[in-house]
């Protein structure tokens, strides 16, 4: 499911004048566009991430999940890499399956960040309007140890 090899190629483009903002991008089998975005939150320490697929944030079932998955964890494991962010959130807009990929996706390619409980969060993050913005009951916040 993580593995790098299925995913699709990556396009990178990086916002001039925004401290650590990019955007990945990738066409499906089907020619629809994953977008996978990078924003500063907060003072800038911390990075929203977000992804859609043909322009939509919710299961598409339009198949090809393994390889989605396997583009977005690509394109998260290069950022994190590359960037280092302090605190990085995202969330998985619904328990159950997905919360659960996401959970097991963090403990793959996360290396040097800690899953933070909410009793863990930095100010930067519960000044921020990020949990808003997600409005999720599984709102994911790693911190860089």
């Amino acid at each position: 499911l993580f593995d790098p090899a299925t995913a699709f190629p990556l396009e990178w483009t990086e916002q001039v004048g925004y401290h650590n903002e990019a955007h990945a991008e990738a066409n499906d089998a089907d020619g629809r566009v994953i977008d996978i975005s990078f924003t500063p939150a907060g003072d800038g320490s911390m990075i929203e991430i977000v992804f859609t697929r043909g322009g939509n944030y919710d299961l598409t079932g339009h198949g090809d999940a393994g390889r989605v998955m396997a583009t977005v964890i690509n394109a998260i494991s290069i950022y994190l890499q590359k960037y280092k962010p302090p605190y990085v959130a995202f969330s998985a807009k619904s328990s159950g399956g997905r919360a659960s990929a996401y959970s097991a996706m963090i403990k793959r390619i996360a290396h040097g960040y800690k899953l933070l409980t909410p009793e863990e969060y930095p100010e930067v993050v519960r000044d921020s309007t990020f949990l808003e913005f997600l409005g999720s009951d599984a709102p994911f916040v790693l911190a860089r140890v």
